[in-house]
């Protein structure tokens, strides 16, 4: 069984690399679901930004799902580290992503129709700090966009999300405006989705 230190290596190995189809998706898929934060973080960035090295490439669908679980491992981390993910890091990862993905015309509807309903359950279960993590690094950044403010106007009539949906348009009503998403962006930057957070560290 290799360390988590072994395994952080490996990934960085490959970042390094940057040769097409040099680490195997599957391990990727295991090592987001490993107890240590710093290699779930590490495949995360994998996943995220360099997913040609991994074999087979993940198909959006299969990126979706790993992301909005990690994003739910995620969300509460108070810190980062070398690797791991703070929850604010990971929610303005999401603004990013989402932006690239719901923007782009050969995204299904109903997969962006799934990511707004998994983030609605995602928020109702979150304690009070996390749900704030969720909406001010996240949500209210993807608010700052009608168009993508739009796909969430179901929530506007629920008990609980009309809440979050309150919070999060705040932002962008008071004339916020973030390169994450921002107004200025004029759509996707990249077709594979998954936002380069710019941390030197790393």
């Amino acid at each position: 069984m290799p360390s988590a230190g072994d395994i952080v290596e490996t990934i960085c190995s490959a970042l390094r690399s940057k040769q097409p189809a040099s680490l195997p998706f599957a391990r990727v898929r295991e090592w987001l679901g490993h107890d240590d934060p710093e290699v779930r973080g590490a495949a995360y960035k994998v996943l995220s930004e360099e997913p040609h090295v991994l074999d087979p490439h993940p198909t959006v669908d299969d990126f979706v799902s790993l992301a909005l679980e990690f994003l739910d491992r995620t969300i509460g981390a108070a810190s980062g580290g070398d690797w791991a993910y703070s929850g604010y890091e990971t929610a303005w990862n999401l603004a990013s992503w989402f932006n690239c993905l719901a923007l782009d015309p050969s995204t299904p509807r109903p997969l962006v129709d799934s990511i707004v309903g998994r983030l609605g359950a995602l928020y109702e279960r979150l304690d009070e700090n996390s749900r704030e993590t969720l909406v001010n690094g996240a949500l209210e950044h993807i608010f700052e966009r009608q168009e993508l403010r739009d796909l969430f106007s179901g929530w506007t009539s629920h008990p609980v999300l009309a809440r979050a949906y309150a919070d999060s348009c705040l932002w962008g009503d008071k004339g916020g405006d973030s390169p994450l998403v921002g107004r200025g962006q004029r759509g996707p930057t990249q077709r594979h989705p998954g936002g380069n957070d710019d941390r030197s560290r790393r």
